[in-house]
Formats: structure tokens, sequence, C-alpha cells
């Protein structure tokens, strides 16, 4: 049996055909990326602007997954570095650095090489 497809995973392009093979006019594909990145939503019966029959169709072929924050580290000069863990529970790290205080690649690989160690 194939998982349904994570809506997350998907393009707006790749939502409207999806959306267009129901029959459904294209636009609802915006509606449903403002209700995950803008909304919040993480299930589509979160989605009240769309019809129930719909959502319950949207279901039916999707998924909504977010990967979980697993862990975040803040150093001194604010930089925040978050371990997300997904559905595999395979590891993937972010780095948001403030504004101005980017560090040297080299640094950002090695940190990167402990995590997948810590993590293996």
């Amino acid at each position: 049996m194939t998982a349904k497809p994570n809506i997350r995973d998907m393009s707006l392009k790749e939502i409207e055909a999806l959306i267009a093979s129901l029959g459904k006019e294209k636009y609802r594909a915006r509606q449903i990326m403002k209700w995950l990145y803008t909304g919040g939503a993480t299930s589509f019966a979160e989605m009240t602007t769309l019809a129930r029959e719909f959502r319950t169709r949207m279901e039916g072929l999707t998924r909504i997954f977010e990967p979980a924050i697993e862990r975040i580290q803040t150093s001194q000069d604010g930089t925040k570095k978050v371990l997300f863990r997904l559905e595999d529970d395979l590891f993937i790290e972010s780095v948001l650095s403030p504004a101005g205080t980017t560090g040297p690649p080299a640094s950002r690989r090695r940190q990167a090489a402990r995590w997948a160690a810590a993590s293996a």
C-alpha cells in the first residue's frame, strides 16, 4: 500500500493539479496553503472555509505532517539551532542566525557533523 502524500511536501502547482483532478477550483489550493502556513492548521477538519465534503475527500487522498521539534539550542549571540525529528525518525537541523551574525561555513559543517554523530 502506498502512503498518502504529505500535502506539506507538495508545491502550489501540485496541489492545484490534485484539486483540478477532483473537479474543484484551483484557488482552493491557495486556501489550503493559507490554512497550513498562516493559520497553523494540522488537519483538514480545521479548514472551515472549505466545504466539509471537500475536506473529507482531501483527508482521504493526502495527509498533513509537520516535523516535531526535538531540541532547540540558543547560543550567546542569539543563534538558534533547531533539531527536527522526521516521520522516519531521522533528524534534520536548521540554524537561524540573527541579522549580521553569520559564521564561517566550516563551523556550520562541524556543527552538522556533531549533530549527525549524536543522533546515530
